[in-house]
């Protein structure tokens, strides 16, 4: 018997779990894990599913994709299916977070690694996988007309990010220097962003109350300004956390700074400033309408 650790819409986990295969209450979500690997070529890694599966049986899809059993986290499932699945080991690999789907009963949270695989020396999982493969995206846009692939309505956003020459990766959470957000960041996220391969800036997520999300974005050197570095930055956080319902934004004011990227997102100016020290000081935003989410159409229940 599989048993699932029960969240509420907030993904905040309840003193409840779910056995798999039965129906979830209203409002209870589990949380689900779907990995994506892809090669220098930027072919993707896929998998076939059995014929037996009772979703989806006979089509491909990601490499691997799997539920948390209660007491595991996100990351730690997307660890253990890609092993039990395809017999891959990524403990040491990044596993850089691509967005999370929030369905009718779960989370969806969807990650990118980076490597090389040999096909051959994979060991497919006989009870779920029937074959695996790498295909070029083309090849897989081509597999999901002749339906053959599993229609995500969010593929074209994961070739996106494979193709983008931004990358974010997931730190453990620690305090700023100067102490101001110390309290606030020692219970949220923190990311560093890299493009091209150089790291350009860091990332803070925490929350202010259930719903509401803050991002904190540590200021980005002007030579990397104005190259939508920071648009996908945004997209790709709210993306991150389907949860929340409000997102709040605080950034170091550059008087310098001519566009107007925030608004264009769907940012207000809320008026509120904040200082780290007499040097930098920091402007406020708010977004409660339009916030950028990961559609779903797949019902993913039972994966």
């Amino acid at each position: 018997m599989e048993l699932w650790d029960i969240y509420n819409k907030y993904r905040k986990k309840t003193d409840k779990t779910h056995e798999k295969g039965t129906r979830t209450g209203e409002g209870e979500f589990h949380i689900a894990v779907r990995v994506w690997i892809a090669n220098e070529k930027n072919e993707v890694l896929i998998q076939r599913r059995q014929l037996e599966n009772i979703t989806w049986p006979g089509m491909w899809e990601a490499a691997a994709a799997g539920s948390a059993i209660t007491g595991d986290n996100s990351e730690e499932t997307a660890i253990k299916e890609t092993m039990e699945e395809i017999g891959l080991n990524i403990e040491n690999d990044v596993l850089e977070p691509l967005f999370s789907v929030q369905f009718k009963n779960g989370f969806d949270d969807n990650y990118l690694v980076r490597r090389e695989v040999n096909i051959e020396d994979l060991k497919l999982e006989a009870e779920e996988v029937l074959d695996a493969k790498w295909a070029t995206m083309d090849e897989i846009r081509e597999m999901v007309k002749k339906e053959q692939f599993i229609p995500f309505p969010f593929l074209e956003r994961v070739f996106h990010i494979i193709l983008s020459s931004v990358r974010i990766h997931k730190n453990k959470p620690h305090a700023h220097p100067s102490g101001k957000l110390s309290n606030e960041i020692d219970m949220g996220d923190s990311y560093r962003v890299f493009y091209n391969n150089q790291v350009v800036g860091n990332i803070l997520v925490f929350e202010k109350q259930l719903g509401h999300k803050k991002l904190h974005l540590m200021h980005m050197p002007e030579e990397f300004q104005n190259k939508g570095i920071e648009a996908e930055i945004i997209r790709r956080m709210e993306s991150l956390y389907p949860e929340a319902e409000k997102w709040e934004l605080e950034t170091k004011v550059d008087i310098n700074r001519k566009d107007n990227i925030y608004e264009d997102l769907g940012y207000i100016e809320t008026g509120e400033t904040g200082m780290v020290n007499e040097k930098v000081n920091f402007a406020n935003y708010l977004k409660e309408n339009d916030i950028y989410r990961i559609g779903d159409i797949v019902d993913l229940k039972n994966k």
